[in-house]
This record gives C-alpha cells, structure tokens and sequence, in this order.
C-alpha cells in the first residue's frame, strides 16, 4: 500500500529541505577540506589554460585516450574558462552532493515506492568518507550507477525508443565516471538474469545491446595495459572491520555515534521489526547477497592504488534500502522528526570541522601566494591525519591553481588521468604521505625553486636552514628558497 496523498507531500518537503542543507558546510568555508580534490581542480586548470601558460606546455602533455574516471575533468574544465578555480570546484561538488540522494531516491521509487521515505538515508550519508577524502569521479558515479541502473529496470517495464537511447548514453557516462562502478554494474545485470529480476528474453537482450558502446570502450581500455597492475588483498577480519569505516570522517566518536542513530532509526520503524526480519525474501535479497560476496573476494587494492573492496559499500548500503520493511503509516510523522534530527546533528558536525579546518589552513594558503608565480615548488607534508581525513595532504595544489606553478605530486598517471609529466621529478613517497625520516637531498633538491613544508619537524627544518634561505614561517607551513 503506498503512502496517502499528505504524507508523500511532507516527505518530499522534508527531503528538498535536508538536501539543501548538505549545502551548508560547503559554502561556509573558502577551503573545502577533502584530501584529494584540490589536487583534481588543479589539473583542471592545468588543462583549461595548457594552451594559454608556456610552463604548462614544457612540462605536461595531455592526453585524448579514452580513459575512464574524467567525468569530474569534463566538468571541471570548461568551468574554470568561466569562473575561478575555487567557484568551479563548489560548484562541481554542490552538484555532486546533491545528485547522489536524488539518484537513490529515483532507484528506491524505481524498485519499492513504500522505501521511498528511507531514500533520505542518502541525505545523511551525502558527507561520507569517499567524499571527505576528495574521489571525486568515484563519488559521482555512485550516482550515476543507480541512475543507470533505474532506466534499466524502467525499461525493462515499459520499453521505448526514447528510453533505450537514454540508458544508451548513462552506460557511456557510467564508463567515463569511474571504472570500478562500471564493472560492477556488468556484474549485477548478469545477477537480474540469474534470480529472475529480468526474464523477457528480448527485452534483456536490448538492454545488453545499450552496453556495447560502453563496453567496447572499457575493452579498448583494458586491452592497452591500463588495467595490469599488481594487486593486494586483506584479511576477512579487516574487511568485516571496514563495514562501517565509510561513515567515519573527521570526528570517528561523533561519526560512529551518527552512524549508530541512522541504524537504530531505520531498525526501529521497520514494521514487525521485532517479530520477523526485516529483510525481504525477494530476488534483492539474492543480488545482496551476490554482492556481499563480492565484496568479500574483492581486493583491497592494485599497485598505485588501494581501498577497492570498500568501494563496494556504499552500493551495498543504498541496494539495502529496497530490502527493509517500509515504515507503517502511523509511524511516518516520528521517522521525519527522527531523520530532521540525524541531518542536524550531522551537518552541524560537518560545518564545525569545516570550519575549524579552514581557519588552519588560510594561513597556509597566504603562506604559498608569497612565493613568486611560475616555480617548482616541493611539498612536504609533516602533519598527520585529522581522524581518518589529511587536508594538507594535497594543499599545496592552491599553489598551482593561483600561480601556474609546478609541483612533482600532481595527479598525472599514465592510463588514469589526462594529464602527463614531460620532465621526471625526483619526489620521495613520504613527503606525499607524511615525513618520517632522513633522505639523500643532494639526488633531487636542485630540481626545485622552493620547499613548502606543513607542519614542523626539527630535523627537517634543520637541514633546510642550513642548505636553503629560510623566507616565511606561520602556524603551520614554512617556506624555504632553495640555495643560500
């Protein structure tokens, strides 16, 4: 029985209502702190203005291959022709953050329409720890993927023309988003097939005929070596530990706390919660499962790049929504207040460790701009994580962004991004990650105009009195001119 008239009225008013709020902490700093994304909208700028900076030219080349993992490019570069950098960049991730709600709650109305009020379980979940860690394409094509994944089921039900050519295009979108949620979606059409979802012969064959453009991309891509790296598992004990690390960002007590209340609410208005279990026993219930399994087999990452298996996670989470029992209608007017009171609570923590953040790192920032324009800087980053999240890890990319300057840690690897290095920098892993001891600076520092160091290490700084001129030092960052 679907829900009456008002109640869908004041749950769709709600849900506007809570989307919107997930703007809040976004906009309320100049600085948003997630790990990864400064390091992307540089290399957007790079590639905006590639044909237009001379420096540019002489130490990148860009690449037209077909990658994977660019939809964040494709936006992001046309963008910064218009608006600056950091206007471009909230903009691409007020889009992103209202996008993934949106595309669940499609999904869940696509599959049960009485779930659709546990569609707002997206809206709390939107400031997960994929988004605070800056994966920007990842982030987006979890949206993407139950987008595609609704239009096939929609016209599965009711084919048409419009419809097929539709799905056509979000498989391709789905390809250039990110390469792990477009295998798993090849997996899971498979899955309808097997328990049943899927059972006109026709109509799945016409479904399957929408991947072929996509598809002959991904095998064009796999075939050139962009998908042979070496690869790392871990323990099923640390895979059943990681379950709940997506919700844990900067505050893990408060995180898990939140985490904890979301559980508890969508257990509690469950109906018949106590008698029986709430998991439906439908063909979901068996892709699930699937899933689960795979999550289980899946490794935690290839040579170059790790937390794969927990990728898994979020689809698992929101393909869970459609298997809860819907909320009994006399319930639905406590399970609003009971959610209003979730998102509070989470985007006010969300606003106080932005904001907290950002007052750190605006001293950083003019710290940077007083280096002249043009030069190659060397970040080192001695700083460690706040909770499970590193702002600093890839702040020096401002530095980029505003002065067309030149850094050796800028997201330029071969069959992943765009972007190539013409000259090889000498870069040491650990000053990426965290410094931790003593290395051979004569093999690289002469490649360099300046270092740029986060936080402060005795040892470090030093060295760096004594072989370079020591030029500005605030709260956290110091910077250094190399030569005496």
């Amino acid at each position: 029985m679907e829900e009456p008239f008002e109640h869908r009225r004041y749950i769709l008013i709600v849900f506007i209502l809570l989307l919107l709020s997930n703007l809040i902490p976004l906009w309320s700093v100049k600085f948003p702190p997630l790990q990864d994304y400064p390091n992307h909208l540089a290399r957007a700028k790079i590639i905006a203005d590639y044909s237009s900076e001379s420096i540019y030219q002489r130490n990148f080349s860009i690449s037209y291959y077909p990658l994977p993992n660019l939809i964040s490019d494709f936006i992001l570069v046309p963008l910064v022709r218009f608006v600056s950098p950091l206007l471009a960049g909230k903009l691409l991730l007020s889009f992103y953050l209202l996008l993934l709600p949106l595309a669940v709650a499609c999904f869940v109305a696509t599959v049960e329409p009485r779930n659709l009020s546990y569609a707002m379980i997206a809206v709390l979940w939107a400031y997960n720890w994929f988004f605070n860690m800056g994966y920007l394409n990842y982030y987006a094509s979890i949206s993407i993927f139950f987008l595609c994944l609704s239009l096939g089921l929609r016209y599965y039900g009711k084919p048409s023309i419009r419809k097929w050519i539709i799905l056509l295009m979000s498989w391709v979108v789905l390809y250039f988003s990110h390469l792990f949620s477009y295998t798993l979606m090849m997996l899971t059409l498979p899955l309808f097939v097997v328990f049943k979802i899927f059972e006109d012969r026709r109509r799945v064959i016409k479904i399957f005929l929408t991947a072929l453009p996509s598809l002959a991309l991904f095998i064009f891509y796999m075939s050139s070596g962009g998908g042979s790296q070496r690869i790392y598992f871990r323990t099923l004990y640390k895979k059943l530990l990681a379950l709940g690390g997506m919700y844990i960002n900067f505050s893990p007590l408060k995180d898990i706390f939140l985490l904890m209340c979301t559980v508890v609410l969508i257990m509690g208005f469950s109906s018949d919660w106590f008698h029986r279990s709430p998991l439906r026993k439908s063909k979901w219930l068996w892709v699930f499962i699937s899933l689960f399994i795979v999550y289980l087999i899946l490794p935690y990452g290839f040579h170059g790049g790790g937390d794969v298996d927990v990728r898994m996670l979020p689809f698992l989470m929101f393909i869970g929504l459609v298997l809860v029992k819907p909320p009994e209608e006399k319930m639905i007017k406590y399970f609003l207040p009971a959610v209003v009171t979730i998102q509070f609570l989470q985007v006010g923590t969300t606003f106080v460790n932005y904001r907290s953040i950002d007052k750190e790192l605006e001293p950083s920032y003019e710290a940077m701009m007083k280096n002249p324009p043009y030069k190659v800087i060397l970040p080192i980053n001695c700083i460690a994580e706040k909770g499970r999240i590193n702002p600093y890890q890839h702040f020096w990319a401002y530095y980029v962004i505003e002065k067309a300057g030149i850094t050796p840690y800028l997201f330029a690897y071969r069959g992943q991004q765009p972007l190539r290095y013409r000259k090889a920098y000498y870069a040491p892993d650990e000053f990426y990650y965290k410094f931790k001891g003593a290395i051979d600076w004569k093999e690289f520092l002469p490649q360099y105009d300046y270092v740029l160091v986060f936080g402060h290490e005795k040892r470090l700084e030093q060295f760096l009195k004594e072989t370079t001129t020591f030029l500005y030092r605030d709260e956290v960052a110091s910077v250094f001119r190399i030569g005496n």
